[in-house]
């Protein structure tokens, strides 16, 4: 009967995809590495079923089939971070007028991993529904805004009255410890140190480090600060972000040296005083 209700609910052309899903709500997704073909996608969702999923193979990879996968490098689960500010940030009912297509819409952008994937998704809805309102672009920036500040392993981002704030993991969590240990603070403050000198302050409360970025007028500022805290291409090469290729590579600059050196002996007494 539910099966029936289904395929009488969604009965337009193109609505396959919402009849899978709606079949694998009532059967479960079942159980793909064993013999049961009934799951628990109905209790915990389909988005939240296939991270556990991924998060069973790849444990299983590295431990009991660890043999079978020793060349495979892993790449490191990158934090949810999470992105606030006061624009309005979604994709209008007038827009995208199918509540249906726009839960799908958003299911997609919340998967997109990178910059590409994310252009690839604006590209489509812009081919689809005509140039994106405002409120879309914003949608598109914060998305953009959770990518890299993900590959900074930030917890959260603040853009509120001219200012962001970037937060810092807690040290006790795995995230943490990988942010802490591989240099992420260090970065963060050589970075801000060198190419943003002044404009930023360091506030830690309890367990709680932050970066409270000043003169931030939009998003797009925002982004653009963001990806100059980015880590180099590779190291070793002479230019810095944001600069051209007709500067000169591998040319000292005693400035940005005294920066990094004074950002490196703060963030080496800033972690201590994190760990105790």
């Amino acid at each position: 009967r539910r099966r029936l209700l289904a395929l009488e609910e969604y009965s337009d052309l193109g609505s396959g995809f919402n009849i899978a899903m709606r079949d694998l709500d009532i059967r479960g997704a079942g159980d793909i590495l064993g013999a049961e073909q009934s799951g628990f996608v109905n209790e915990v969702g389909f988005e939240m079923y296939n991270k556990i999923l991924n998060e069973a193979v790849r444990e299983l990879k590295e431990t009991e089939f660890s043999d079978l996968f020793r060349d495979t490098k892993f790449a490191p689960d990158l934090p949810e971070t999470t992105v606030e500010f006061d624009y309005s940030a979604l994709l209008p009912s007038d827009y995208v007028t199918d509540s249906v297509e726009r839960l799908n819409l958003y299911r997609r952008l919340s998967g997109t991993a990178d910059e590409q994937e994310l252009d690839d998704w604006r590209d489509e809805v812009a081919d689809r529904f005509g140039p994106l309102p405002e409120s879309a672009r914003n949608l598109v920036s914060a998305t953009r805004i959770k990518i890299l500040a993900a590959q900074l392993w930030l917890e959260k981002v603040t853009i509120r009255s001219g200012r962001m704030w970037l937060q810092c993991p807690d040290h006790a969590t795995d995230t943490g410890a990988r942010f802490y240990e591989e240099g992420g603070l260090q970065h963060l403050m050589t970075r801000l140190e060198s190419e943003f000198p002044g404009r930023y302050q360091l506030l830690q409360k309890d367990k709680a480090i932050r970066f409270v970025i000043m003169d931030i007028a939009d998003p797009q500022a925002a982004l653009e600060l963001l990806r100059g805290l980015q880590p180099d291409p590779s190291p070793g090469s002479g230019s810095r972000t944001g600069t051209t290729g007709s500067e000169t590579p591998n040319t000292p600059d005693p400035e940005s040296a005294g920066a990094r050196k004074t950002a490196d002996e703060r963030a080496h007494r800033t972690r201590a005083i994190h760990q105790k």
